[in-house]
C-alpha cells in the first residue's frame, strides 16, 4: 500500500497493488533456544560448549573459568557513581573473554561499558592471562599460586603505544591492582 488514508487508497491502480500470502506452519523450521527460566539471573548465556574447537593452549585451559572482584566506585574502570561494582570477567575455553560490570543496589542496562565480549590468551613465559579487548588494548594479569589474576598495573599502561594512547586519550585507568579471585 503507497497511502495512509481511503482518498488514497481508492486511487491505487491494480499495477500498484501487491500480492500477498499468508504463511503456513510448513512454512517454519522449529528454532530451539533456552526457556528464560533456565537462564535468568545469570550475568551472561552460556555458550553451548558442543561443536566448539579449542582455540586456547592446553597451558591456557586451568585458567579457563570465572573471575571476580568488588571494586568502589570512586575508581572510574566501573563507571558508577557511589557505591561498589562486581567487576567479572569469565574466561572460555574457545578463547572469548566476557567481562561485566554490574552496579550493587541498581539497575542498569547492557552497554559496552557494563559488558564487553573480547578475547583472551596465556603467556607461558611470564606466566599472565593476556585480555585482548576489542578497543586494540591489552590488559594484563598476573596470575599467583590459587590461580587468581592481579592486574599488572604496569604492563597495562606501557606494553604498547596502542595501550599508552588509550589511556591518555581518557580512558578510565584502574586506581589499583586489583585481584581477581577465581570462584571455583
Amino acid at each position: 500500500m503507497v497511502a495512509c488514508n481511503q482518498e488514497q487508497f481508492s486511487e491505487i491502480s491494480a499495477d500498484e497493488n501487491a500480492t500477498f500470502q499468508t504463511a503456513s506452519k510448513d512454512d517454519y523450521e522449529p528454532v530451539t533456544g533456552k526457556k528464560l527460566t533456565d537462564v535468568a539471573g545469570q550475568t551472561a548465556v552460556p555458550i553451548e560448549e558442543e561443536g566448539l574447537s579449542v582455540s586456547v593452549s592446553d597451558n591456557a585451559l586451568p585458567y579457563v573459568g570465572r573471575y571476580h572482584v568488588v571494586v568502589d566506585c570512586k575508581d572510574p574502570i566501573v563507571y558508577c557513581e557511589k557505591g561498589t561494582a562486581d567487576f567479572i570477567l569469565n574466561l572460555l575455553p574457545d578463547g572469548t573473554a566476557h567481562r561485566t560490570i554490574i552496579h550493587a543496589g541498581s539497575i542498569t542496562f547492557a552497554s559496552e561499558h557494563q559488558y564487553r565480549q573480547d578475547h583472551w590468551k596465556y603467556d607461558d613465559i611470564n606466566h599472565q592471562i593476556i585480555l585482548l579487548r576489542m578497543s586494540g588494548v591489552e590488559f594484563f594479569y598476573d596470575i599467583d599460586k590459587d590461580k587468581n589474576l592481579i592486574m599488572n598495573l604496569d604492563k597495562i599502561a606501557n606494553e604498547s603505544e596502542v595501550n599508552k594512547k588509550f589511556f591518555q586519550d581518557g580512558h578510565p585507568f584502574p586506581h589499583e591492582a586489583y585481584v581477581i579471585k577465581r570462584e571455583t
